[in-house]
C-alpha cells in the first residue's frame, strides 16, 4: 500500500510549487526520489509510475515546475533560474521530510535539471536520465536547427517577461510519446500537454548542453534511451552517456517504448531497472 500526500513548497521567485509525495504505508526510513518532468507537460506525465516505485521502498516526490500544471508562475515559461530553483526546492522538501539519501529522475528537459543537480547539489547521490537530449533541438531535422538557434538567441537577448510574453498554439498528439495505444488513450484522458507554449523558453533551450555538463559529473548515473523515441534520437542520449565522467554509469536501451516510457510497453522493465540502480546507491547505504 502507498500513501499519497499533497505538498506545497517555495520555488523560483516565491512561486508556490505544488506536488505529491508517495510513500509506503508502513513505518520505515526510506530514501527519497525526486521526479523532474519535461517540457510541455507536468508531473501527471509519469502516470502511476511514482506510486509503483514508492511501493518498493522509496519516498517519491513529483511536482509541477513554475508555470506548469498546478504550480504558480508565468505559463509554460522555463528559464535556467526557475528550472533549477524549483528543482532545489523539491530536493529540500524531501530533506525536510527526513530523507537522508536522495536520488533524482529527470525526463527529457527534466533530465538536464537532474544532471545539473547531481553535479552541483551535495544532497543528490545518484541520477536517472530518461530520454536526455545531448542539446535542445537534437530532435529537429538538421535544416531547422539553425533557425531554432537564431530564434532562441533573439529571445535570450530580449528576455521576454510579464505582459510581453509571446505564445504559440500547438495541438497535443500523444501518439508521438507512446507505442502502446492504451498509453495514448490514458494520456488523452489525463491530457497533461498545454496547448499554448511560451516561446521565451527558447532562450533557455539554446543554452542546454548535457554533453558538456556530463563531463564534470562523477556520481552514479543511469541513462535510459528508447529506440522508438520520435522526439530525442537515441544517439543523442547515448552521447550524453558517453560524455559522463562517472565510473558508475549505466546505459539501458528500451526496445518497445517511445519518448515517455513510464506508461509504455517497457514500463515494468523500466521500473525494475530504476529500482535496482537506486537501491544500489540509496537503499543499501542506509
Amino acid at each position: 500500500m502507498v500513501k499519497e500526500i499533497s505538498v506545497e513548497f517555495s520555488g523560483y521567485g516565491g512561486n508556490i510549487i505544488r506536488g505529491r509525495i508517495f510513500r509506503p504505508d508502513y513505518f520505515g526510513n526510506y530514501p527519497g526520489v525526486v521526479f523532474c518532468h519535461g517540457y510541455r507537460t507536468d508531473s501527471r506525465e509519469f502516470m502511476n509510475f511514482p506510486a509503483k516505485l514508492a511501493e518498493r521502498g522509496y519516498k517519491v516526490l513529483t511536482f509541477d515546475y513554475s508555470g506548469n500544471g498546478k504550480s504558480d508562475g508565468i505559463p509554460t515559461l522555463f528559464t535556467r533560474g526557475s528550472h533549477m530553483a524549483d528543482t532545489y526546492g523539491a530536493i529540500s522538501e524531501l530533506k525536510n521530510d527526513g530523507c537522508e539519501r536522495i536520488g533524482i529522475i529527470g525526463h527529457s528537459l527534466g533530465a538536464h535539471a537532474a544532471l545539473v543537480a547531481l553535479r552541483d547539489n551535495k544532497s543528490i547521490d545518484c541520477a536517472v536520465l530518461v530520454s536526455p537530449p545531448r542539446k535542445s533541438g537534437d530532435g529537429l531535422p538538421w535544416y531547422l536547427r539553425p533557425a531554432f538557434a537564431i530564434v532562441g538567441q533573439v529571445f535570450d537577448k530580449f528576455s521576454l517577461v510579464g505582459d510581453r510574453n509571446i505564445y504559440i498554439t500547438m495541438k497535443a498528439d500523444y501518439r508521438n510519446n507512446y507505442e502502446d495505444p492504451n498509453a495514448v488513450l490514458e494520456a488523452k484522458r489525463v491530457d497533461y500537454a498545454p496547448r499554448k507554449l511560451n516561446v521565451g523558453y527558447l532562450g533557455y533551450a539554446i543554452s542546454i548542453d548535457n554533453e558538456q555538463v556530463g563531463k564534470s559529473v562523477t556520481k552514479p548515473v543511469l541513462v535510459i534511451a528508447s529506440d522508438k523515441d520520435r522526439s530525442i534520437p537515441i544517439k543523442s542520449s547515448v552521447a550524453v552517456y558517453n560524455a559522463l565522467s562517472s565510473r558508475s554509469k549505466e546505459l539501458c536501451i528500451l526496445t518497445n517504448s517511445g519518448h515517455s516510457p513510464f506508461a509504455d510497453y517497457d514500463k515494468d522493465v523500466l521500473l525494475d531497472r530504476i529500482d535496482k540502480f537506486a537501491g544500489k546507491y540509496l537503499r543499501n547505504n542506509i
